[in-house]
């Protein structure tokens, strides 16, 4: 109904902004996307790497923490990490 409205003149302009429009941020996302993914793969790689080290870096931290006369407890999950919270709080108390 619109179109019944607007000048043939206005038409093509709008319709040329739309297109050149639609051409530019296709080119702008693709850009961004170019970036995005690269830093993607490099973060990947880091992330596995840290797991990959992980094991050594927590035997590296736990021998220091112990040098310097901290006693280091390690729990599997959240629930253990509990019972030993909780059995070193019920041993302060007795």
């Amino acid at each position: 109904m619109i179109n019944k409205f607007l000048k043939p003149e206005v038409k093509k302009a709008l319709l040329r902004f739309a297109l050149e429009y639609g051409k530019k941020r296709a080119g702008t996302l693709k850009q961004k996307n170019e970036g995005y993914e690269k830093k993607q793969t490099e973060l990947k790689v880091l992330r596995e790497k840290i797991f990959k080290d992980l094991k050594a870096i927590q035997n590296q931290t736990v021998k220091a923490l112990e040098k310097n006369g901290i006693q280091v407890h390690l729990a599997q999950d959240a629930s253990e990490a509990r019972k030993i919270f909780n059995r070193i709080v019920g041993k302060k108390q007795d």
